[in-house]
């Protein structure tokens, strides 16, 4: 087919659908399009749009506009027009989120359209300004325009929030973030409440479970006259039997009283038991109500009788009678029936209307959700309200170093000018007993540390046996506080000695007793939230099904729950938390393992057109578990939502619809879009750094030569190992483990195989337990065994550095006391009267008065989570005008707190005691955060890194100014646990320093996911 006059074709790399028009006049829009199909107007001005076909003549273009954001050419050939627009065929693009002019932080005002319905990852250098893109701009607008919705009285609270520097954004969605901060406070909250699961468990609980009497263990059910009839055909099918209820005697009655009384309700026999005088050959007899009357002999002695309601024969035909003579023996018996056989009156069942065991006699209350919620005081344990815990004296806390002698200070309460008094009571009393006090408290023989802690056998008012006398031990000190808590100083006191433990009553499962008597296949519901969801999961499966529907009509709340729990048991078990248990707490959940269990809720509210925004939620995951992560967005995006992913896995990267990357470096000199486009693109791209390393242009090659682990036969600073026998510890059983020392060492293993259980349990804790430290939760080691001491353990997980905003990497790393100096020093500040303290922004009176130096000001929301919002007074700058006219290398001090790291070092170039401070920020790749960056803003990987600052401060600064070697073999000798190596980074951070690679000092770095250069594995 010739090509039509104008027609695009091949000139531009996009087919063209030629469409003709009778009128001339007619105008026909499309898009100008550019090389690889993107827009070419972006960035361009109307009048640089490109001529499509250089053969149309100059007069055949009728107009060029930007509708929308996207160029519009009109083309003009004699009779025909052309529709530039590329077919789609094929696919339809998809609509986007377009964002103009982002210039929030370090963003440099680009435009940008994200796909909806779409897996997008956004991935970049640390620092580039990831989370400025998806967090502060895009989510932060869908969140705004969430809240236009809410009342008028809510939002003059929350339009105090600032607004993402943008000059517009079209098609949001709204959003939902789901970082990697564990905000959560309260030990109420568990997996199970975080998921929804506990609320669906205790519908389900409440229909499935069934009593058992504690005390017998039989169980216990709540009778129907159809339920007893079917229980006695079922087993006593055509036999004769009799219906009768209990009568007991009151003490302000007569038997003869009771009886004229049933014989004017028309009974007329009576069931007697027999003689209490030894056994009887005949427990009951048949009495009727008129021989009684006149002779009352049989019933001297007799505290009760049964009346018997009917006589009859259990067969089909006489269902009828029995259910209606069932129902009128329970009303009379108050809800308790007995039936006898006729020819024998052995009693063949006793049943009763509600939960009551025949045998003890306990009545149990009736099962609801609210009794399986340990939120609700129905439920709750009486003990610990639901916490499963209760404050009390914790004596270890009391002596937290048993590897002091008593004379050095093993016991901390008594140290003190306070209470010193009881020291030397203990001292009088070991002297007698000729207990030594300058040898180690751990060395003392059992009897010798229980007198001391557990005092006098008997020692108490109620045994005479009473001070001075008798010697109260540490127990008995804390006793005599407990009664003078009304004093202040003695509350503050015990404080520092208190701690949580499990509550006794309910034993740390946080319901009641009561609802600890129902069980399901042989489980109560705390034994169920103990289990790995994995289990849970098959059981529920395998044993739970869909029980037969209720006459009550509630099978619909039964099934509902079931299939809830189901679901989300099973995207639990996806997202690879299959190792998690219900009741875990929320506060003891790493960074990633709640970005997933969020991941989790929302997947089960089954939300749709909604934008979800993750922040790298592969963290912590092993690779096998990553295609399942995978899987669990595919059906977010599949459900018309739009995932976009904070990320820098490779696998999740690959599996990604739309890749965006920020850059080109961190800081000041990123906040570009580098690369946005498919996989296959980026793969190609020159100006991608993630497309070189996923291309295999640029890679991390891995060490020529690696210290050897080998076992030396020279027992020197090679060949030095740390051996652990037989731990045991949650799903570790009996292991056996070597570490090299000086080396770096990696445990490795997919998700719940017990990596974090062996770093902190065993060797963490087994080694400080080996010391006679104070410690939680520590392993059962037979031994451990060492070439070497450790004068340090040093613990380093992703736990938040600080909950306030008052606190930044200037405070952390001790450089703001310097930097204070120098603005002191300078010539105006001199001349002001100006001290270091005039800089402080925590105290002094340079600060500003209305946010005490804060630079926000708090606005508490009865209904939300606190906000806070710029200070009104000084804009978020944190100090007075007078102070902020005080320059320092033409910067003042609230632009240097808003200076990053890497860009203030060059400024700190002849102060070699600060550049050391914050050299070593930079070196473990925090060098995009300022100097004021709130702390409590950061990262769990973050924090991670800021707290090896603490480790690598002393040497990498020096190594810049050539005394790398002497600060080296200053470092003592430690041991360095740490969680998974800190999330955040690029490939090309991989290279960042380790404490292992950085010192040879002795010392073992133990990491839970191995890096590119691991230079020792066990």
């Amino acid at each position: 087919m010739p090509a039509w006059p104008g027609e695009l074709g091949p000139k531009t790399g996009c087919p063209s659908k030629p469409v003709s028009i009778a009128s001339p006049a007619t105008r026909l829009w499309g898009f100008a399009v550019g090389p690889a199909g993107n827009n070419c107007d972006r960035g361009r001005s109307r009048s640089q749009l490109p001529i499509l076909n250089p053969a149309l003549p100059p007069d055949s273009v009728l107009s060029a506009e930007r509708p929308g954001g996207r160029s519009r050419v009109a083309f003009r050939t004699g009779l025909h027009f052309v529709n530039s627009v590329p077919s789609t065929a094929s696919r339809p693009a998809p609509e986007c989120i377009r964002l103009r002019g982002v210039r929030q932080n370090n963003l440099k005002g680009f435009d940008l359209d994200l796909p909806l319905g779409r897996y997008v990852v956004v991935t970049g250098l640390s620092g580039t300004g990831k989370s400025s893109l998806v967090f502060d701009t895009l989510h932060a607008e869908g969140q705004r325009r969430y809240v236009e919705t809410f009342s008028a009285y809510t939002r003059q609270f929350l339009d105090l929030l600032n607004k993402p520097k943008v000059d517009s954004i079209e098609n949001i969605r709204p959003s939902i973030a789901i970082g990697q901060t564990n905000t959560v406070k309260t030990s109420r909250s568990t997996v199970g409440t975080m998921t929804e699961l506990t609320d669906f468990f205790k519908v389900w609980f409440s229909h499935v479970a069934a009593c058992y009497d504690p005390a017998t263990g039989e169980k216990v059910e709540d009778d129907t006259p159809q339920t007893i009839w079917a229980k006695l055909v079922a087993g006593h099918a055509g036999r004769n039997v009799i219906v009768a209820f209990r009568v007991a005697k009151p003490a302000n009655l007569t038997w003869p009283e009771i009886l004229t009384n049933l014989k004017g309700q028309s009974y007329v026999r009576v069931l007697v038991p027999g003689s209490a005088d030894g056994p009887s050959a005949q427990p009951l007899a048949v009495q009727r109500i008129d021989d009684l009357l006149t002779n009352d002999k049989p019933l001297a002695g007799c505290t009760h009788l049964f009346v018997a309601q009917d006589r009859i024969v259990l067969s089909a035909a006489q269902q009828a009678r029995f259910l209606e003579s069932c129902e009128t023996a329970l009303h009379f018996g108050q809800g308790q029936v007995q039936v006898f056989a006729a020819d024998d009156l052995a009693g063949i069942g006793h049943f009763s209307r509600g939960l009551h065991s025949p045998k003890t006699g306990r009545t149990f209350r009736a099962a609801s959700p609210a009794l399986f919620s340990f939120n609700s005081p129905l439920g709750a344990c009486p003990q610990c309200r639901g916490f499963g815990r209760v404050i009390d004296i914790d004596y270890r806390l009391a002596l937290p170093d048993q590897s002091l002698s008593i004379n050095d200070g093993a016991i901390k309460c008594w140290e003190s000018d306070i209470y010193g008094e009881s020291k030397k009571d203990l001292l009088l009393f070991t002297r007698r007993k000729k207990i030594p006090t300058d040898v180690p408290f751990a060395s003392l023989t059992p009897e010798q540390r229980a007198f001391v802690i557990e005092g006098e056998p008997g020692y108490g008012e109620e045994n005479g046996k009473t001070w001075p006398k008798y010697w109260y031990g540490v127990k008995g000190f804390f006793r005599w506080l407990e009664k003078n808590t009304y004093k202040m100083h003695v509350r503050v006191f015990l404080s520092r000695f208190r701690t949580y433990n499990p509550c006794p009553v309910c034993d740390g499962q946080r319901l009641q007793p009561e609802a600890l008597c129902w069980r399901w296949e042989g489980r109560t519901l705390p034994e169920l939230y103990q289990l790995p969801v994995g289990d849970l999961l098959n059981l529920i499966r395998t044993r739970g099904g869909r029980p037969a529907r209720n006459r009550d009509g509630t099978a619909h709340q039964r099934d509902l729950a079931y299939d809830s729990i189901i679901t989300r048991l099973g995207y639990l078990t996806q997202v690879g938390l299959g190792y998690l248990t219900l009741d875990r707490s929320s506060r003891t959940l790493s960074g990633g393992e709640v970005q997933r269990v969020n991941l989790t809720s929302c997947l089960g509210t089954s939300l749709v057109d909604t934008l979800f925004v993750l922040d790298e939620p592969s963290v912590g995951l092993h690779p096998r578990d990553i295609d399942r992560l995978i899987a669990i967005i595919r059906s977010l995006t599949n459900a018309g939502n739009t995932v976009v992913v904070v990320e820098h896995d490779e696998a999740m990267i690959r599996a990604a619809d739309h890749v965006i990357e920020v850059g080109p470096e961190p800081g000041g000199r990123g906040g570009r879009i580098v690369f946005e486009g498919t996989v296959p693109a980026l793969l190609h791209s020159e100006a991608s750094i993630t497309g070189a390393y996923l291309s295999g242009r640029l890679r991390l090659d891995a060490p020529e030569t690696r210290r050897s682990c080998e076992r030396s036969a020279k027992r020197g600073r090679e060949g030095s190992w740390l051996t652990f026998t037989n731990a045991t510890k949650h799903n570790l059983a009996n292991v056996n483990l070597r570490l090299p020392l000086q080396r770096l060492v990696c445990l490795s293993g997919v998700s719940g195989s017990g990596k974090s259980t062996l770093l902190d349990n065993v060797i963490c804790q087994g080694l400080l337990a080996r010391r006679n430290q104070l410690t939680e939760d520590p392993a059962v080691i037979e031994s451990i065994e060492g070439d070497r001491e450790f004068a340090e353990i040093v613990l380093v997980d992703q736990s938040p550095l600080s909950r306030t905003p008052r606190s930044n990497p200037a405070l952390y790393t001790e450089a703001w006391d310097l930097i204070r100096d120098l603005y002191a020093n300078t010539p105006v500040a001199q001349a002001a009267g100006y001290s270091a303290s005039s800089f402080s922004f925590n105290s002094g009176e340079g600060r500003c008065d209305h946010c005490q130096g804060l630079g926000y000001e708090r606005v508490e929301m009865q209904f939300l989570s606190d906000v806070f919002v710029p200070c009104p007074v000084c804009e978020g700058r944190r100090f007075k005008a007078e102070i902020l006219e005080v320059k320092w290398n033409g910067q003042s001090v609230a632009d240097l707190l808003n200076t990053s790291i890497t860009d203030a070092l060059p400024l700190f170039a002849g102060h070699p005691s600060i550049r050391t401070r914050l050299a070593s920020l930079d070196s473990v790749g925090l060098g995009y955060l300022t100097l004021g960056q709130p702390l409590n803003t950061l990262s769990g990987g973050e924090s991670q890194r800021l707290k090896l600052v603490r480790y690598l401060g002393g040497f990498t600064a020096q190594a810049e100014i050539g005394d790398r070697r002497s600060e080296i073999e200053r470092k003592p000798t430690r041991v360095t646990p740490h969680p998974p190596p800190p999330p955040g980074n690029h490939s090309t951070d991989s290279h960042l320093p380790s404490p292992s690679s950085r010192s040879s000092a002795a010392r073992c770095s133990c990491s839970m996911s191995p890096p590119p250069a691991c230079t020792g594995m066990t």
